[in-house]
């Protein structure tokens, strides 16, 4: 029988500049979630940075090595590919790769897409997002 994604959403803000986003997933049976920011998240986060990234298993764990990505408007992954490869056990954190060996803060300027790959049979994991202005 297949399984459907699903994601739930908690946005906290913990300083007047500075947005947390946690993104709670379940992927689908062929180990997939594509979910896109709302237009009010979108609004939320236009002109803020994208500045650390944290990836938690859940006792459901993905399959090691499973992917993420951020895919902005352009088809482009904000977080430079820092999110393929994530553990099935540790909680992990980056912080966006913005050409081949400069990392730092990523402008956002429309929308975002989260996807994960490669993450088993309907997994769980979360994906936390912090966003400042």
């Amino acid at each position: 029988m297949a399984t459907a994604q699903s994601v739930t959403r908690k946005w906290v803000e913990l300083s007047p500049d500075i947005w947390r986003a946690r993104f709670t997933w379940t992927c689908t049976d062929l180990g997939v979630v594509s979910e896109a920011f709302t237009a009010e998240e979108k609004a939320r986060v236009f002109g803020m940075y994208l500045f650390l990234i944290v990836t938690n298993p859940s006792a459901t764990a993905p399959t090691t090595l499973y992917d993420i990505t951020l895919v902005d408007d352009e088809d482009l992954d904000i977080a430079g590919g820092v999110l393929a490869n994530r553990s099935a056990t540790v909680t992990e954190q980056e912080v966006p790769k913005l050409g081949s060996t400069v990392y730092g803060d990523r402008i956002v300027d429309g929308g975002l897409t989260v996807t994960i790959a490669a993450a088993g049979d309907a997994k769980i994991g979360d994906v936390i997002l912090y966003f400042r202005r």
